[in-house]
């Protein structure tokens, strides 16, 4: 309820860390291990996460950076996306929801405090959009992404006079 929510943390939501431990696995197409503790807290919009992650092989803190600048390049033309689908912070405050969580319309993640870890090797901080790239957001790019992919295969089921396409 709003009253149990407000200026408070709630420590359990039912099934959400189950979820954060399988679906990037499935989104991703990896097998990893995930740890995941979630707790509610009252912002308006927004996933933040704090991860702790250990690479397959040697990388520097410089190597991350590079890899999240460039980290949009296939889908960068798509209409809807965002110039940059990560954006990273160097200030430790940052990212925060007020101020972070409709960059690019709500369409980027914003990573700060990107630092070594000592058990894993790094670990930063996420902040993503739920309302927007977490759900519509990232339909609408999907479909981009399809109709960019195989725009002969889309166009041949807009023709079946039971499917109405508006491409």
């Amino acid at each position: 309820s709003s009253y149990e929510m407000h200026s408070n943390i709630i420590p359990h939501i039912a099934d959400e860390e189950e979820k954060v431990e399988s679906e990037p696995k499935k989104i991703l197409g990896i097998d990893c291990l995930i740890s995941a503790q979630c707790n509610r807290v009252p912002i308006q919009n927004g996933h933040f996460m704090s991860v702790s992650v250990e690479l397959e092989k040697q990388t520097s803190l410089s190597e991350i950076l590079r890899a999240i600048e460039s980290f949009n390049q296939e889908i960068s033309r798509l209409p809807s996306s965002p110039e940059k689908a990560l954006r990273y912070f160097s200030d430790p405050y940052f990212p925060q929801p007020r101020t972070c969580q409709n960059l690019d319309h709500g369409m980027s993640a914003s990573i700060g405090k990107l630092r070594a870890c000592p058990i894993l090797g790094y670990k930063f901080n996420l902040l993503v959009n739920n309302m927007v790239r977490g759900a519509a957001g990232a339909a609408i790019l999907n479909a981009e992404l399809l109709v960019d992919r195989y725009p002969a295969s889309i166009s041949d089921v807009c023709k079946e006079p039971s499917i109405h396409c508006n491409i």
